[in-house]
């Protein structure tokens, strides 16, 4: 749709002595001085447009990215439970330790005591495998500080809960009751997506917190097992040079709200990236 409306800046130059309340439009046209805006309608609307609008695919467009993805892979039970009233703190889905010995699995998960035997052939049958996972306490600017090992299924969330069943039936009689507790309780709560997509060890990723400061670095994976949590937004880039610009950008702009002692949204997603739209950089 096109509105074809011209833009016009218009500027009035009244004399210190002719100003008065009483003024109309037909007193003071002769001294509005009227010039073109430069732009079309279309042009001049399209940035808060697009703000509003929130259309992620058209913004790739304007920024010369490939993909924006607003945030990564929903998992619960990252770091387990917390205590709360009548229950106890549940393991996490972070690996603290692991190992191939021969046909075993060795592993031990995040919070509890005990190392977990299981086979090989049972990951292989559940799909499990470990994935090596952004999140978002590991972000500093320019800098992912390290990964989190976590155990989940390429098949599905229900995958998952079997392996974690059949390893602890596995493992009864040398594990601990606390353990035993917390990894049962683990398998009611966790939350997996049932389709993990690792990134593109051929693509260059700007990864940034999309809770709070939006601070961001540079990706280029170099394993084929990584992932993102959904506590972290990213941006698919067509070049190295494209990527680090607009990740020095962004660490820009939250240097930027610091300086000027502004806040933070709770939740930014790809809100930081329609701001560098807005700001033409």
């Amino acid at each position: 749709m096109s509105w074809n409306i011209e833009l016009y800046i218009a500027r009035l130059e009244i004399p210190e002595e002719r100003y008065s309340k009483s003024l109309n439009f037909e007193a003071v046209k002769d001294l509005l001085e009227v010039k073109s805006y430069g732009k079309s309608y279309e042009d001049y609307i399209k940035p808060g447009l697009l703000y509003f609008t929130e259309d992620l695919n058209t913004l790739a467009k304007e920024l010369a990215i490939e993909v924006i993805c607003p945030k990564g892979h929903y998992i619960m039970g990252i770091y387990g439970g917390e205590i709360r009233k009548g229950e106890e703190k549940y393991a996490g889905l972070v690996i603290e330790e692991y190992k191939y010995n021969g046909t075993n699995f060795e592993f031990k998960l995040y919070d509890t005591r005990d190392i977990l035997v299981t086979s090989v052939d049972l990951l292989r049958k559940f799909g499990v495998m470990i994935y090596r996972m952004v999140y978002v306490g590991e972000i500093n600017p320019f800098k992912l500080k390290k990964y989190l090992n976590i155990i989940l299924s390429y098949n599905d969330e229900e995958s998952l809960k079997q392996f974690l069943k059949k390893t602890l039936d596995l493992n009864l009689r040398d594990i601990s009751i606390d353990t035993f507790n917390k990894v049962s309780s683990l398998i009611n709560e966790l939350k997996q997506p049932n389709n993990i997509t690792p990134l593109n060890v051929d693509k260059y990723y700007v990864v940034y917190r999309c809770d709070g400061v939006f601070t961001a670095f540079t990706l280029k994976p170099m394993e084929n097992n990584i992932i993102i949590e959904s506590h972290v937004s990213y941006v698919v880039c067509n070049s190295e040079a494209t990527a680090y610009y607009y990740t020095a950008i962004l660490n820009y702009l939250a240097y930027k709200v610091v300086e000027y002692n502004r806040s933070f949204n709770r939740h930014q997603f790809a809100r930081p990236l329609f701001s560098i739209y807005l700001a033409d950089l």
